[in-house]
This record gives C-alpha cells, sequence and structure tokens, in this order.
C-alpha cells in the first residue's frame, strides 16, 4: 500500500512538472506571438515587401501607396539627386479634397562608406538644402531608434518643412511643379563602421497628408526603422579579406 502511493505520488509531480513545462512554452509563444503583433501593428503604414538597394545588400520598406517608381529628372525640387547617383526616387499619386493630384515623395539611398561617410554626405546635403531654399532654417538632430531588422540605430536627422514644389495636376489632367506646403524629413545614417550610409527622405504635401495613418515624421522613422543591411556574397566576403 505504501508503495503505491509513493508511485502515485512520483507520477503527480511527474505530470505537474510536465504541466508547467507546457505552461511555460505555450507563455513563451504566446509572448512571442503577441510582440510579432504589435510589431506588424506599429509598421502597418508600410509596404510588406521591401525594396532593394546596393545590389540587394540593403533592404528598404516603403509606406504603402508609394509604389511608383520614377524617373528622377522629372521629380521637382531636386536636392541631392542631381549628385547622388544612388538615389531612388518614389511618388504616390493621391488626389486632394480639391480633386487635384498630388505625389508626395520618397527618396531612399544607400552610400558606400568608401564614398562618402556621414558628415561628409551631411555637409553636402546642407549645400543642397540652402540651394534649394524652398524649407524652413533647420539644424542636424540626433536620433536613436529601436531598428526591427539590427539595421543603423543612430541617424541625424532634418525637417524639411515649408512651402516647397511638388508634382501636381495643375487642371490639364497633366502633372506640373507647383510650390505648395508640405513636411517631411531627412534622415541619414549616422554609424561610419557600417559598409552604407542610408538615407531616407520623405516630403508630402499638407493636403493629402491625412491619407496616411501616419504623419511625414513618423512615417520617415518607421522607413528607418526597418532598414536592414545585408552581409556581403561569401565570395565578396573572402575577397575583401
Amino acid at each position: 500500500m505504501h508503495r503505491i502511493t509513493l508511485t502515485a505520488s512520483v507520477a503527480v509531480v511527474a505530470l505537474a512538472a510536465f504541466a508547467g513545462c507546457s505552461a511555460s512554452r505555450y507563455d513563451e509563444d504566446y509572448r512571442k506571438r503577441i510582440a510579432a503583433f504589435r510589431e506588424d501593428a506599429v509598421f502597418a503604414g508600410l509596404d510588406d515587401k521591401p525594396r532593394e538597394l546596393a545590389d540587394g545588400r540593403v533592404l528598404v520598406h516603403l509606406p504603402v501607396k508609394f509604389d511608383v517608381a520614377e524617373d528622377e529628372s522629372r521629380v521637382p525640387s531636386l536636392l541631392f539627386l542631381r549628385t547622388l547617383p544612388e538615389a531612388t526616387v518614389f511618388n504616390a499619386k493621391l488626389v486632394a479634397a480639391n480633386g487635384q493630384a498630388r505625389r508626395p515623395v520618397v527618396v531612399v539611398a544607400a552610400v558606400p562608406s568608401v564614398r562618402r561617410k556621414p558628415d561628409a554626405l551631411k555637409q553636402e546635403i546642407d549645400g543642397w538644402i540652402k540651394a534649394d531654399g524652398a524649407f524652413k532654417p533647420a539644424k542636424w538632430e540626433r536620433r536613436k531608434i529601436v531598428p526591427a531588422k539590427g539595421g543603423p540605430a543612430e541617424w541625424d536627422v532634418i525637417p524639411l518643412d515649408g512651402d516647397q514644389v511638388f508634382e501636381a495636376d495643375g487642371g490639364t489632367n497633366e502633372l506640373v511643379d507647383l510650390k505648395m506646403g508640405g513636411a517631411g524629413e531627412l534622415w541619414v545614417s549616422a554609424s561610419p563602421d557600417r559598409d552604407f550610409c542610408t538615407l531616407v527622405c520623405l516630403r508630402m504635401p499638407d493636403d493629402v497628408a491625412g491619407q496616411f495613418r501616419n504623419t511625414p515624421a513618423q512615417l520617415a522613422e518607421l522607413i528607418a526603422r526597418r532598414v536592414e543591411i545585408l552581409p556581403p556574397p561569401a565570395d565578396e566576403a573572402a575577397a575583401a579579406k
């Protein structure tokens, strides 16, 4: 009788341990699912499909609706594009309350660090912004973010607010360059030890900004947080040694 009781006790302990282990795994899986859900909610304003820069070494996610890659020669207020061959321009064609088309613009670039370090790129950008003359005077601000994929955590940011030029429908069913109120931000990754200096620039007319779930500044930060820099292919890494 004593032996039976002892065996039953061992079984109870084993079942309790198993149940505890199962509960622990369940709790861990639950926490992971909640974390993934929250991250998906945070980045819901961005396209799930990344765009490849620098021959696939750098991945960026654009805001939803920015699905049109444009010839940069047609983008108004070019800023740095004339001298930054790595830049890629994307537009979104939106319609304002007055029925006219507007084209917010996103510019992304992955500049090899061997060509330009972040500080050098910022100096050039300062010159381009000053020459453009469309934006309110502003200074660079260092910001630390939590990257989603191990990308750059420190960036230098400058606002691009003021009456600026966007592509718009001037009433003739043809896109023309019109100056209008707008807002945006320009982000430059500030880690000199990275293979690439990543640049994110978003500008948006005020009268269509409400069509997005995030403000222009929030969208620019979300793009920066989703930047992913991939390691070089094995053959390139071996050749670099």
